[in-house]
């Protein structure tokens, strides 16, 4: 389950997808049978709702497969923003979820891809600068764990820069303790690698 935003110049637009990684057989999939993935009695998407309006984030699509229709009427309670709804009939996986969305995203502004499982409260407002300062067509959010074996672990080189992940490494594989957030701020320009 994934979520992606938007976010546009004036700080109020958001994209944010969800599409099915629950699939049977998935620890997610059983928990969206019964209800969305809680944290305490709070579904992720509320969650990941409330880092968006502490941002000024107030518009966002949300592109749907598995239990969308249940998605989308838990969303529906959400009154202070403005929340639009794409399907996808097949799991596109994230970067075909964002492709599937490129009418929303078009134009000329940034936007950001949020892990829809992601419980974080980083500041979007500084990393957004911090992609537009150094005109990256992709920047992504990376965080320090004590165990990374759960995570992606990126390599970086000595400027910062992520030059590969290990997904889920064993312990011999594991390079740092710097892990993927699912948290991505990608340029426009990156649908001209579609």
């Amino acid at each position: 389950d994934f979520m992606r935003f938007r976010q546009t110049s004036d700080g109020k637009s958001v994209f944010m997808s969800v599409d099915s990684r629950s699939i049977p057989g998935n620890p997610l999939y059983n928990a969206f049978k019964a209800k969305s993935f809680t944290a305490g009695d709070v579904t992720f998407h509320f969650y990941i709702l409330d880092l968006l309006k502490a941002n000024g984030i107030t518009d966002v699509c949300v592109t749907l497969m598995y239990l969308g229709e249940k998605i989308k009427e838990e969303l529906s309670s959400v009154n202070d923003m403005n929340i639009s709804f794409f399907t996808e009939h097949e799991p596109l996986g994230t970067a075909g979820s964002v492709a599937n969305c490129r009418s929303f995203l078009g134009g000329d502004d940034d936007f950001i891809v949020i892990s829809g499982d992601c419980i974080c409260d980083f500041n979007l407002k500084r990393a957004v600068a911090y992609h537009k300062e150094k005109g990256c067509k992709a920047t992504v959010l990376l965080t320090r764990v004590d165990d990374p074996l759960e995570y992606g672990v990126a390599v970086t080189s000595a400027d910062g820069a992520v030059t590969g992940f290990v997904e889920k490494p064993s312990w011999s594989k594991v390079y740092s303790d710097t892990v993927n957030t699912g948290i991505y701020i990608l340029s426009k320009d990156i649908f001209d690698y579609f």
